[in-house]
């Protein structure tokens, strides 16, 4: 019988007291905690929102930096002016520590720390074709003079915008609000316990930023007519009101006035509603401040909003309004930041991490250029259509849309090869639950496969070319 080095076991028992040492160890030793942080943001495809893949564009590029700094995003999605309300008064590191994608402004200065850029977004000026034709024409900032942009809530803009527009001025909710705002047109009225007198209008005159927003031109238009409260609001009013309303056809009377077609703007009233239309009341402390924006909205409306933003509402959300939204030469584009909470003391830490990382990631513009259309890629996949041939033995055709004109160029077609998908923007009517207002006959979109994936060129499809999954 062969005798075992005793060398050779006493190797093999410290070998098994250093494992069991080990395993000892390791099951005493406390986990360590993933790090957490929140953030808030908005729902503003394809940039942000909780339905999109990696949470949007921005929301990508944020989930990177924060991960490799070792933390683990929860994401909140609210209004803008909720999550931007919530993160400034948030003091500890389990609530809102930072909000995106915003822009750096003045006001927000004062209460936020300001990240290096994730993304610069185009914005763009958006009309409607038949009420305010005009809007082709915008190509610089001083042209918003000749127009009122429709304000979202919790938006703000750089001082070379902001200059011509109202500081207290009415909000919409959203994008597809401000959109459906542009399309219906009802006029805006000031509902006051008082007509207008002389004297409001005197002072009204001596306002020097009458010029900045173009309306003196319009104070001689301004008609009172005393009207019922009833269908202004849902509670009992007994008080007597009077509309106010920018009328230069004629005498005003209330007989000619549709209170259900009217957007509100309040003055001194107990009016807090208007049940008859989609869009809040609009109250003002200040009589001026609320003839000067009554006089304001009285323009031709346009809307200013990032460009990929409003096409997806319109593709997504108003696919029969498309045809009726056109875009003006105007084009703004603007870094959009992460903003911390100055409430924090922690922030300042955490923001000066998060520049670092985002640096280095923007330092090698092909993994960022990579991770912006990785992203991209997966929204248009996300909600993509199959395009299939009009006969079985023929290849998939399209035509070049000219988003100028808004026509599809039929006399030169595109064949394009079996399998390719494509993410439509503006759907035709056989699509649609309703009818919408201008005839839509072919599909317009974006080619996502093949030798065209990766342009940014539009293309029409028949209907029948569209398979949806």
């Amino acid at each position: 019988m062969q005798r075992t080095n005793p060398m050779i076991m006493v190797g093999l028992i410290v070998a098994m007291i250093l494992l069991l040492a080990t395993i000892f160890v390791s099951s005493t030793r406390p986990e360590t905690a993933v790090k957490k942080v929140v953030v808030a943001t908005g729902n503003w495809p394809p940039y942000s929102g909780e339905t999109l893949p990696h949470n949007g564009i921005s929301g990508a590029i944020v989930d990177f930096v924060f991960t490799q700094m070792g933390y683990q995003v929860e994401y909140r999605f609210m209004p803008w002016s909720l999550a931007q309300a919530s993160a400034e008064t948030a003091q500890k590191n389990n609530q809102i520590r930072a909000i995106y994608p915003y822009i750096q402004t003045e006001r927000r200065e004062s209460l936020f720390y300001f990240s290096e850029g994730l993304i610069d977004i185009s914005f763009g000026v958006f009309y409607d074709r038949f009420h305010n034709p005009l809007g082709i024409e915008i190509s610089n900032y001083e042209d918003l003079k000749n127009h009122a942009v429709m304000m979202l809530d919790g938006y703000d803009f750089d001082p070379l915008i902001s200059q011509y527009i109202p500081q207290n001025t009415c909000t919409v909710k959203d994008t597809a609000h401000a959109i459906e705002t542009l399309v219906n047109n009802y006029p805006y009225a000031l509902l006051s316990t008082e007509p207008i007198t002389s004297a409001a209008i005197t002072k009204l005159e001596t306002n020097k930023k009458l010029s900045d927003f173009n309306i003196a031109s319009l104070i001689p238009a301004l008609q009172s007519v005393q009207h019922e409260v009833v269908g202004f609001s849902n509670a009992e009013v007994s008080q007597e009101v009077y509309l106010t309303l920018v009328y230069p056809n004629g005498e005003l009377t209330a007989n000619n006035i549709s209170s259900e077609k009217l957007n509100i703007i309040a003055y001194e009233t107990a009016v807090t509603s208007n049940k008859n239309s989609s869009q809040p009341v609009c109250g003002f402390e200040s009589l001026n401040d609320a003839l000067i924006a009554l006089l304001y909205l009285s323009k031709p409306r346009v809307l200013l909003e990032a460009r990929e933003v409003a096409e997806s509402v319109l593709s997504r959300q108003l696919p029969a309004l498309s045809a009726r939204i056109s875009q003006g030469q105007f084009s703004n584009a603007v870094p959009h930041k992460m903003m911390f909470s100055k409430s924090n003391p922690d922030n300042l830490a955490l923001r000066d991490e998060f520049d670092r990382i985002l640096r280095e990631l923007k330092s090698n513009q092909q993994a960022y250029q990579e991770l912006i259309i990785k992203s991209i890629n997966a929204i248009d996949m996300s909600d993509a259509v199959a395009l299939k041939p009009l006969n079985q033995d023929s290849t998939i055709v399209g035509w070049l849309f000219d988003v100028e004109s808004q026509e599809c160029e039929l006399d030169s077609p595109q064949a394009f090869p079996l399998g390719s998908k494509a993410s439509i923007k503006r759907w035709p009517q056989q699509f649609l639950s309703w009818q919408p207002e201008v005839e839509l006959n072919y599909a317009v979109g974006k080619v996502l496969n093949g030798p065209l994936s990766g342009k940014s060129e539009l293309y029409c499809f028949q209907a029948s070319s569209i398979t949806l999954r």
